[in-house]
């Protein structure tokens, strides 16, 4: 750590046996050489205030995401394994590093060695036995991070650098008791919903995926597939490449729901436009919209956003449509696990006064935060259409060698 805690003795036994199957095993990729395309590409990623980006600022930057989301996961190892299995998703965040970093320098922002210390001594990852333990934490950063202590102390600089942006751009955001309410709605309102659904299974038989089409997967994401073997004993083999023959299968799956999915929202989008105006031509409700279609029309009791509708499967989307559409107002279409979905709030239950009173506080804050969240979001995407970028991030494995 910071000079001080690198040198700092703390006085107990570690019993690295226990500490080893304690820690979880965190499945991550490096950044490798990142130095341009492989097929005479751009130089550089691209610019920020016409300044060049280069690659190896990229992958600078991508290293400290992926220190930030351990830090932020490292007790979910699943969440954590899928954010960091995405090279585009972690390049994309990287890149938005970047802009807000730049954005810190010119507020001139600092950030003083303590504050350093204190963000590291506080994080529980790095705790053992009630307190701070510096073997922990060197341990953890050469073989669950793969940074050196002052690598790492910088990316948490940095980290701190862009929080303290962040409180400075919102400290005026208040909010109202609508504000509020809507927040506690959002988490506990319960809604009667109708809807078409576009059922995937009815597009699967005709979706033709050839032999041609896996192996041109296959050949373009090889590097991206990978099996694990069967665990021997108390050993877990690390995952390796699969072969053409161990990932046909599954290839073949993927492309073909992939295109049974694509097929739905198609139809989902012809008949969207379909129901919008029939509903405005023959001053039709949605269901009757629907019935003069000759759509299945389907509804619901009572549910919540958590809930789950059998037909309609796990739709995260359908949540965030519950919290913004009003009753009456028909949604887009909504994919889900089983298809695509087409939705009307039919009806709100309505709030519980009391419960709403004794959490009052408690949502306060979250309705705080969600709009410090949106603030923040709309004035990230601002700087982004002000800067240039000279790559793809979802052909990311051009640049990566």
């Amino acid at each position: 750590m910071l000079q001080l805690l690198r040198h700092k003795h703390v006085s107990k036994i570690i019993f690295w046996s226990l500490l080893i199957l304690i820690l979880p095993a965190f499945v991550l990729w490096g950044t490798g050489n990142i130095g341009g395309s492989k097929n005479k590409g751009p130089s550089f990623v691209g610019k920020i205030d016409d300044k060049k980006v280069s690659f190896g600022d990229l992958a600078s930057s991508i290293m400290s995401i992926r220190s930030q989301i351990i830090l932020n996961y490292f007790n979910q190892p699943d969440a954590l394994n899928a954010l960091l299995k995405s090279k585009p998703f972690l390049a994309r965040l990287a890149w938005d590093r970047i802009i807000m970093l730049s954005e810190a320098k010119k507020s001139h922002i600092k950030v003083a060695d303590k504050e350093v210390i204190n963000t590291i001594k506080s994080h529980p990852i790095f705790n053992r036995g009630g307190g701070f333990d510096d073997k922990l934490y060197e341990y953890i950063l050469r073989y669950n991070l793969g940074l050196s202590p002052r690598s790492f102390e910088e990316t948490i600089r940095q980290s701190v650098s862009i929080q303290k942006l962040n409180d400075m751009l919102t400290k005026d955001i208040k909010v109202d008791d609508a504000d509020i309410a809507a927040q506690y709605m959002r988490e506990n309102g319960k809604y009667k919903i109708s809807y078409v659904l576009f059922d995937l299974k009815e597009k699967l038989d005709k979706v033709n995926v050839t032999d041609d089409m896996v192996k041109d997967y296959y050949e373009k994401n090889k590097a991206n597939i990978a099996v694990t073997p069967k665990s021997e004993g108390d050993k877990t083999a690390p995952a390796r490449p699969a072969t053409f023959d161990e990932a046909r299968a599954d290839i073949k799956n993927f492309l073909t729901e992939g295109e049974a999915r694509r097929l739905s929202f198609n139809d989902s989008a012809d008949v969207y436009k379909k129901i919008s105006e029939t509903m405005e031509k023959d001053k039709l409700s949605f269901e009757d919209a629907a019935a003069k279609l000759g759509l299945k029309m389907s509804q619901t009791d009572f549910i919540s956003r958590t809930d789950k509708v059998e037909e309609i499967g796990e739709a995260p989307v359908l949540a965030e449509a519950l919290m913004v559409l009003k009753v009456g107002e028909m949604s887009k279409p909504i994919p889900s696990r089983n298809g695509v979905i087409i939705i009307k709030i039919v009806e709100t239950a309505k709030m519980d006064e009391e419960k709403f009173k004794a959490a009052k506080d408690e949502y306060a804050k979250k309705a705080l935060e969600v709009k410090k969240n949106r603030y923040l979001e709309d004035w990230l995407r601002g700087l982004e259409v002000k800067t240039v970028l000279n790559i793809d991030f979802n052909d990311y494995d051009k640049y990566y060698q």
